[in-house]
């Protein structure tokens, strides 16, 4: 028996157009104050071509952010890059996993991506040989572990997620995984990005954030051993 919920393309619109937005300013919002510079946005697309420029757009957001100077962006999504590409923004059709672009960057950005990779820790590896020194890599991610994922099991017997999800991360294995590949944490921060109802909300306000936050920042630094 399947424990998962595979979600479906009318369904990914509806989340784009009313949820997204607060979900992705929240999570900028945990990161801004450490991007500067020449940006790297891997996974810039989104979750489709459908939110290209829509309210929540992370890529946007780091466009118009005031201490960036250049954004390149990267993605497997061809028909994403091309549209992209078509509105006059600097990106390329790239795989996080094996991306050689000849340059380094302040800041890499990988929200909401590392949970799809099917091996992140070559990503990691990646990303490390193009970061300048002091650089940050800046990550979010779902946090898989949190309590409410248990609520919709028990009522359920299922959990809702993404059908591109591969793996979910808590604190504790997203910190193994980035020391095994070379990287120091600077911050990491839990994430409410979604409005609950009563009873979830007076759980958040009782229980450790680590088991009500829906998302995990982690900004990065290369190791210098």
């Amino acid at each position: 028996m399947s424990c998962h919920i595979e979600f479906e393309e009318e369904t990914f619109k509806q989340y784009i157009d009313k949820v997204l937005p607060l979900e992705a300013e929240k999570r900028f919002l945990s990161f801004k104050k450490y991007l500067k510079g020449d940006v790297l946005h891997v996974g810039c697309v989104g979750h489709s071509t459908y939110a290209i420029e829509k309210p929540g757009w992370m890529h946007e957001k780091l466009c118009s952010s005031e201490n960036v100077t250049s954004v390149l962006g990267i993605d497997i999504l061809a028909e994403g890059i091309e549209e992209m590409q078509r509105r006059g923004y600097k990106v390329k059709l790239c795989n996080a996993e094996n991306m050689r672009l000849n340059h380094k960057f302040d800041t890499i950005v990988a929200s909401e991506l590392i949970e799809h990779l099917s091996n992140p820790g070559l990503f990691l590896e990646r990303a490390r040989e193009h970061l300048k020194p002091g650089g940050k890599l800046i990550l979010t991610t779902p946090n898989g572990f949190r309590i409410h994922e248990y609520k919709r099991y028990l009522i359920n017997k299922k959990v809702p997620i993404n059908p591109e999800h591969v793996c979910w991360f808590d604190e504790n294995t997203l910190l193994n995984l980035v020391e095994r590949h070379g990287f120091i944490v600077v911050d990491t921060k839990y994430v409410i990005t979604t409005k609950g109802k009563l009873i979830p909300n007076l759980l958040r306000r009782i229980l450790p954030l680590p088991l009500v936050a829906d998302s995990i920042t982690m900004i990065l630094m290369k190791n210098r051993i």
